[in-house]
């Protein structure tokens, strides 16, 4: 993110990964002296404490003109000036960029399917079958779509990701994919794969 150019970083974690507060805190608020706002998430009643209800969380701390970067902290990409990347492809033709990576297995996790031009026309979630082998690891958005979100999260609490990008494009909100197939891409998220991880770099 800082090779992205960030000012500010917004951090939205479940009060009960504390941890993950502490080694952000240390890492970009002292060592590179970039604003940063930390944002407990709990969900009200009724609402599931989701990846999209954490991302309107931070949309609400952001500023009018802002652009917004999404990296997940379960996921590790390399290289790392990947954002700066998203952030670059950025203009008025598209209003969110997602990076895209290149996967052995894709259910579990969000493939994408675009067009020739690159642009994304649907967002799988966790499909049993797909026609393709990669996954969106991580966004970039204008404004308009960080309107979007917080006018999606107001009247739909318990929206899942998928469906909140999927029903974006049917609302005409631009998304293009940016492919890194020589990128690595890993998800973190369950024990299992954290344990996979591990053994697979100390090889």
């Amino acid at each position: 993110m800082l090779q992205a150019g960030i000012t500010r970083l917004v951090v939205v974690a479940s009060h009960k990964k504390i941890e993950i507060v502490r080694y952000i805190e240390s890492k970009y608020g002292r060592e590179t002296r970039c604003e940063t706002a930390f944002q407990s998430h709990f969900p009200s009643t009724g609402s599931s404490p989701g990846l999209f209800q954490a991302i309107a969380e931070g949309c609400r701390l952001a500023g009018p003109n802002d652009t917004l970067l999404l990296a997940l902290p379960d996921v590790v990409i390399a290289p790392t000036d990947v954002l700066a990347e998203l952030v670059g492809k950025l203009d008025a033709t598209v209003d969110a960029v997602a990076g895209v990576f290149s996967v052995l297995d894709c259910r579990e996790l969000a493939p994408v399917l675009t067009d020739q031009e690159g642009r994304i026309t649907q967002v799988l979630d966790k499909p049993d079958t797909s026609p393709v082998s990669n996954t969106w690891g991580c966004l970039a958005w204008n404004s308009r779509t960080t309107q979007d979100i917080l006018t999606q999260r107001e009247a739909n609490p318990d929206l899942a990701i998928g469906a909140w990008l999927n029903g974006a494009l049917s609302r005409g909100v631009k998304m293009r994919a940016v492919e890194f197939p020589q990128a690595t891409f890993h998800d973190l998220g369950t024990p299992a794969r954290w344990t996979n991880y591990l053994r697979q770099s100390l090889l």
